[in-house]
């Protein structure tokens, strides 16, 4: 289900109609970040991250700016991240 409501997204962008059209889009896209909980919103609680959020969020970060927030230190989001979360994601507040 994420995938496909970033393939809306894309869809949305194409659909705007002329290059300048797009290039707005494009322009608007790039200004937007989102931050995400990492512990009840990326994983389940104290968990590792599924393979499917992984990639949809790689491929969400091709059009917007991404952090990851968690009020613990840099070793608990990587072990639930995987170790090269800091190069992942755009932000990673610890």
């Amino acid at each position: 289900m994420c995938g496909r409501n970033l393939e809306f997204r894309n869809d949305v962008i194409s659909d705007f109609g002329g290059r300048e059209k797009k290039k707005e889009a494009a322009k608007m896209a790039a200004r937007l970040i989102a931050l995400f909980d990492v512990d009840g919103t990326l994983t389940s609680p104290r968990k590792v991250v599924t393979l499917d959020m992984l990639n949809f969020m790689k491929e969400l970060r091709k059009v917007i700016t991404l952090g990851v927030v968690r009020g613990s230190d840099l070793v608990k989001i990587s072990e639930q991240l995987g170790k090269s979360v800091i190069n992942d994601y755009d932000y990673v507040f610890a």
